[in-house]
């Protein structure tokens, strides 16, 4: 899923905001996280804390100079260093390998029609 104003300066006050350790929250679009979030939903991602998010987690990763807002499907070590494997819910393939240091921030929260909810995980098959 593409951030909204998915811009050079959106993703640097993105991760200068979450290196502060505070949550941000902005609208997603795009369709590849169809249908646990919706093109436009609002969404709230706080700053990794402790262990790598595991597999079913969503989780924010810099790809590529932009932001994706993805599932983890799988962590693996490939020559003795952490890499993730990232996959939208509604995606037929994965994303390409990422370092775990790609990884900025947990999803937490989804609000639809202006209600803020818990995200529910959903184990990954």
């Amino acid at each position: 899923m593409r951030v909204l104003a998915n811009s050079a300066l959106f993703v640097d006050v993105v991760q200068e905001i979450l290196a502060r350790q505070f949550a941000v929250r902005f609208r997603a679009a795009g369709h590849s996280m169809r249908p646990a979030i919706l093109d436009g939903d609002l969404v709230v991602i706080e700053p990794l804390s402790g262990a790598a998010p595991g597999p079913g987690s969503v989780v924010l990763a810099r790809a590529g100079g932009r932001l994706l807002l993805h599932r983890v499907v799988d962590v693996r070590k490939v020559r003795g260093r952490t890499r993730v494997v990232l996959q939208g819910d509604a995606s037929a393939s994965p994303d390409p390998l990422l370092e775990s240091s790609q990884i900025l921030a947990l999803l937490t929260r989804v609000a639809r029609r202006g209600r803020l909810g818990a995200l529910l995980r959903r184990l990954a098959a």
